[in-house]
C-alpha cells in the first residue's frame, strides 16, 4: 500500500502508520467497502490471533516506557472522546493514538516478527476505515 501512495509507514519511536489523503467519490467509497467487507472480516479474525499473542507477550516483558507511552496514547484517545472531536483532526489524532497504542504493545512483546505483523495489521485496518470517515467529514 506504500507503493500505491495509500500508506506512509515512519519506523522508529515516533513512528506509525499514516493514511494519505485520497479524494474518492461517495459511489466509489461504497463500491470500495463492499468488495472489502470479506478482507475487513480476514484482517479481524487474523488481528484476533496475533494481538492476542503481543499482548499475552507484552503483558510479561514489557518496560515502564512501554507503559508509559501506552497511558499517553490512552489519555491522548481518552480526551478526544470527552472533548465528542469525531471528525476532521480529532479523527486522525485517534487514529494516530490508537496506533501508537497497539504498536507499542507489540513492541513490548519484544518479539520481531509479531511486531511486523501488527504493523502489517494496522497499515491494513486503516486503508479502507480512513477512506470512509474522508467520505462522509464531506458531507
Amino acid at each position: 500500500m506504500e507503493g500505491e501512495g495509500l500508506l506512509e509507514v515512519k519506523r522508529g519511536a515516533s513512528g506509525g502508520i499514516v493514511v494519505l489523503p485520497q479524494e474518492r467519490s461517495d459511489v466509489e467509497v461504497r463500491a470500495m467497502a463492499k468488495t472489502r467487507q470479506s478482507e475487513l472480516e480476514q484482517l479481524y479474525e487474523y488481528r484476533q490471533i496475533i494481538e492476542a499473542e503481543a499482548a499475552r507477550l507484552a503483558a510479561q516483558r514489557h518496560t515502564k516506557a512501554h507503559l508509559e507511552k501506552m497511558r499517553m496514547s490512552a489519555d491522548i484517545m481518552k480526551k478526544i472522546i470527552v472533548e465528542e472531536r469525531y471528525s476532521g483532526a480529532g479523527l486522525h489524532e485517534f487514529m494516530a493514538a490508537d496506533t501508537t497504542f497497539h504498536l507499542t504493545i507489540a513492541e513490548a512483546a519484544h518479539n520481531d516478527y509479531l511486531f511486523k505483523a501488527v504493523e502489517q495489521i494496522w497499515a491494513a485496518r486503516f486503508l479502507p476505515v480512513g477512506t470512509i470517515f474522508r467520505s462522509l467529514e464531506r458531507k
